[in-house]
């Protein structure tokens, strides 16, 4: 080539080898992107389970205003029985054994 260092005279090995990195650079974002997606979804799950997690803690915190036991109108809520409720009638039945007779009633009002 005239008036061309040959230094700088681009070769066809030369082409070749930035066509496959340009390929190689292709093929890295694309795999790239599918781990980006891939990421988005179980985030998007993630979110979707705590979200459920959330609503079943509020159902468990809905409380019934009848006794564990009899399903009667309670009266009494336990505090060292994790503040279960019962009417009177259970809760004397079941705090008869000795481990648990000092347990105390609070009064319960239903909301």
């Amino acid at each position: 080539m005239k008036g061309i260092d040959k230094r700088q005279a681009p070769k066809e090995g030369d082409r070749a080898l930035e066509n496959e990195s340009s390929e190689d650079e292709e093929e890295a974002e694309k795999v790239i992107e599918q781990v980006m997606d891939s990421l988005k979804l179980e985030d998007h799950a993630l979110e979707d389970e705590l979200s459920c997690d959330r609503k079943q803690d509020v159902v468990q915190e809905q409380e019934y205003p009848w006794c564990m036991i009899c399903n009667e109108d309670a009266t009494l809520r336990c505090q060292e029985c994790d503040g279960e409720i019962f009417c009177i009638f259970c809760f004397k039945e079941c705090h008869k054994d000795y481990d648990i007779r000092s347990h105390i009633g609070s009064p319960y009002k239903s909301k």
